[in-house]
């Protein structure tokens, strides 16, 4: 589960003084409050409270006294403990508050106000010179109460500064940016963090990509939604992302509220959700599928042609889409986390919807023919590609894309390198050489033994990065992080915990072991971002997908910071 926000009160003031609706009054615990005490607590979802749990409470050492309460009549109606902790490394004493509770009933009465701000002057009358609370992002009403009694956030996180960041936007404060801030967080955000990265910078903080998660409850217990399927879901998923520990985003999905196994774009899942218990349609004809080479054949043959497309293309307006998706999706992060986006490409894999056997065969018995369709998708990729690199200009996006295509089996490509010599790689140089041209570094989606092809993504494609590999087939991380680009540099490379061994049936110390190998082998130099080689399915442990992020954060920074 993600750790509790943390806030300090600033001890050289006391808070203000909060003024009572007739009724109430503020008083300490008195024997025979147990019972009602108890309620109260259980009535604010803090756990299951008996009168034998309160213990835990009342045996702190500035208990009874420093136990709060306000009452109506005969009624406790809020509570706030100041409770001791012990000396901090300068010999100070450092004391909490805890267990703030109010009763909704009489919300708007400032209870709450009046019982923090007495556990506080009680705790500074003692001479206390640290003063904190821990909360959690989504209570909001109490969130308002401690920031209007003093309370400052401390950041703790890359994750503090986009929750806080929201929490004082919805409540209507200006954040505070003279927070305490721990050192590791200081400087570098999380757009900073992998930006720089990217460009093989040095940089203590690791880049971790925000993976391929098809697993509901990552995204549930991350941001304490039982229902992620809402119209805020794209907000949902980049909070999840930045607990989790993310700063770098080439693939914004989560899994489908219809089949967990599929992602979806989070833009539209909550139309989808509330489709499926909608009746479907099923009157309307479905195109008639390819059912031999032959069908493929003339489909392809149909292509308009190629290289008249520019005529009616705007650039333009297809840059400005693209740079608007991406600022729009850096926007709603707070910059915690950059997102790239996709490129331009003829699609090898596109043609697998006509059905293997007819599309495989069609390239073997129709090459000439069927060559048009990657020259089709590779001008079309071209003309996408100048509007990218416009965008990239004019913008100031990271000049970074990617994308890639499944043409591998476990034993290399589907089809013979000599197709794709002749009919594939040749258009995809094409396509992106308004890439090249704009100085935009690539990064490949790699699935299955790429070893076979690598001369023709590095020397011919240009490629200047890999994500994804999948080790059993011989491809290993240590094995790509041994080539070079073509223009003789380090090689981007995002991986490489499997999706298929170590995360769903590893332990957590085989995640650990694993993340610190792909730290080991890829990091130096710059360009490394630590991910899953593929989609996380719902199957995998839940601990194993929150280790691979945590140790990830906490091994990288202490490796990185050792170069």
């Amino acid at each position: 589960m993600p750790r509790q926000l943390k806030m300090l009160y600033p001890t050289k003031q006391h808070p203000p003084t909060v003024a009572l609706s007739d009724g109430y009054s503020v008083r300490t615990f008195r024997k025979g409050d147990e019972e009602k005490y108890a309620e109260l607590l259980n009535n604010k979802n803090l756990g299951d409270w008996t009168v034998e749990r309160l213990s835990s409470i009342l045996d702190d050492p500035l208990s009874p006294d420093g136990v709060f309460f306000v009452t109506y009549g005969d009624d406790l109606v809020a509570v706030a403990c100041a409770q001791d902790r012990g000396l901090n490394s300068n010999q100070e004493k450092v004391g909490e508050i805890g267990w703030v509770a109010g009763d909704p009933a009489h919300k708007g009465k400032n209870i709450g106000l009046a019982v923090c701000a007495s556990a506080v002057n009680y705790l500074l009358d003692l001479g206390y010179k640290e003063i904190y609370l821990l909360t959690d992002h989504f209570r909001y009403p109490a969130l308002k109460t401690y920031i209007k009694l003093g309370f400052e956030p401390r950041l703790d996180g890359a994750d503090d500064r986009y929750l806080w960041k929201n929490i004082y936007e919805k409540l209507g404060f200006d954040f505070p940016e003279n927070t305490k801030k721990a050192k590791y967080i200081k400087h570098p955000n999380g757009e900073e963090i992998a930006w720089r990265t990217l460009n093989k910078e040095k940089v203590n903080e690791p880049c971790i990509l925000s993976a391929w998660c098809m697993k509901r409850s990552f995204f549930q217990s991350l941001t304490y939604r039982d229902d992620i399927y809402t119209e805020d879901a794209p907000d949902i998923v980049i909070e999840a992302f930045i607990r989790a520990g993310a700063n770098l985003c080439p693939q914004f999905i989560m899994p489908s509220p219809i089949t967990e196994h599929m992602a979806y774009d989070p833009f539209y899942v909550s139309a989808q959700a509330k489709s499926k218990s909608q009746p479907q349609n099923t009157s309307s004809p479905k195109p008639k599928a390819p059912t031999s080479p032959e069908d493929v054949r003339d489909i392809v043959n149909a292509l308009p042609d190629p290289y008249k497309l520019e005529k009616d293309y705007n650039i333009e307006a297809v840059a400005e889409n693209y740079a608007r998706y991406i600022m729009n999706m850096n926007e709603r992060a707070k910059h915690e986390i950059l997102f790239i986006s996709g490129f331009g490409m003829p699609s090898f894999m596109g043609g697998y919807g006509w059905g293997y056997v007819n599309y495989l065969s069609a390239l073997k018995l129709y090459p000439d023919i069927m060559e048009k369709y990657f020259a089709y998708g590779g001008e079309n990729g071209r003309l996408y590609n100048m509007a990218v690199a416009h965008a990239v200009k004019k913008y100031g996006l990271a000049p970074y894309v990617y994308t890639g295509d499944d043409i591998c089996f476990n034993d290399g490509p589907l089809c013979s390198i000599d197709m794709l010599d002749k009919l594939y790689f040749p258009h995809l140089a094409h396509a992106v050489q308004p890439l090249h041209d704009a100085g935009i570094g690539i990064v490949w989606h790699s699935d299955g033994n790429i070893l076979p092809i690598m001369d023709q993504l590095i020397n011919v494609v240009g490629v200047s990065g890999f994500q994804g590999f999948q080790e059993e087939t011989g491809c290993t991380l240590e094995k790509i992080a041994s080539y070079r680009t073509r223009n003789n540099e380090k090689l981007i490379l995002w991986g490489s915990i499997s999706v298929t061994t170590t995360l769903p049936f590893g332990t957590v110390d085989d995640v650990k072991r694993d993340v610190e190998r792909c730290f080991k082998v890829a990091s130096p130099g710059g360009g490394f971002g630590l991910a899953s080689t593929s989609s996380i399915l719902p199957e995998t442990p839940l601990e194993n997908i929150i280790t691979m992020f945590q140790h990830g954060q906490n091994f990288g920074r202490e490796f990185l910071g050792s170069l």
